[in-house]
């Protein structure tokens, strides 16, 4: 084909196949929008054709065949439960034994053990706030009621002891990194020491949130869904992309945008 006809023509062919991927998450049970994310996240990826595995706590009316996903249910409370560690990294090797994965997506520092141990297998993350952020939340709500100002201030210790105690706010910071708004890009970048580069940001809603109802924007004008569809259309005419296999899905308030 002529070049001049393609104006893709120059791009290298995308890689279809199926992938073998890995879900490491500790928000599945109960209703929340982590929850939802990964619920939608894994459907979808089922959907179109993934063979996908999931290690996350066990209960919660999980089943280990969940959306046409294999799930190794842990029995532990989470990621705060002294044994996530080495349950995360066990059932890691037992499930890569049967087939080696392509990529493995972590809900926050669910993967925090396997990025530990230094699994060959690349590595995404999708932050859901960032020890800057936070930091700077404690000090204006300090700022701002004085009277709070111990609270906020132990509550300040506490998240830094915990980010910083291993240094495991800096652990993810070669991997791929997702965050849930604009905002938090720069954040996110400097307190992970993650290049920008390898930082990614979904679309944001105006005042930092989606139209979705009357909990959350002053904004009940704007036509979110109407902005999404735009997007989605716009990388349709990029090329490269199967209309037949187009998703959604959210994280944190997104999950309820994507049910708009």
């Amino acid at each position: 084909m002529d070049s001049t006809a393609n104006p893709h023509s120059d791009r290298q062919p995308v890689d279809l196949r199926p992938l073998r991927v890995l879900v490491v998450a500790h928000a599945v049970a109960g209703v929340g929008g982590m929850q939802q994310h990964n619920h939608d996240l894994v459907r979808g990826l089922v959907e179109a054709g993934h063979d996908v595995e999931v290690i996350c706590p066990a209960g919660g009316g999980i089943t280990p065949d969940l959306h046409g996903a294999r799930w190794s249910l842990l029995d532990v409370r989470g990621n705060a439960d002294a044994r996530w560690a080495e349950a995360v990294v066990a059932a890691y090797e037992a499930a890569d034994t049967r087939a080696v994965f392509d990529v493995v997506h972590s809900e926050s520092g669910s993967a925090l053990p396997l990025v530990r141990r230094g699994i060959a297998t690349p590595i995404t993350i999708m932050y859901h706030g960032n020890y800057l952020g936070l930091a700077k939340a404690h000090v204006r709500r300090a700022a701002e009621a004085p009277r709070t100002a111990a609270k906020e201030g132990w509550e300040l210790g506490r998240l830094s002891w915990q980010c910083f105690r291993h240094g495991d706010v800096w652990a993810f910071r070669r991997c791929d990194a997702m965050v849930v708004s604009r905002q938090q890009l720069a954040d996110t970048a400097r307190s992970t020491l993650t290049p920008r580069q390898r930082v990614h940001v979904v679309p944001n809603g105006i005042d930092t949130a989606w139209n979705v109802g009357p909990c959350c924007t002053e904004s009940r004008t704007v036509d979110d869904v109407g902005f999404i569809r735009a997007v989605v259309d716009e990388i349709k005419s990029e090329g490269c992309v199967d209309r037949t296999r187009v998703y959604a899905t959210g994280f944190s308030m997104g999950g309820g945008m994507s049910h708009y």
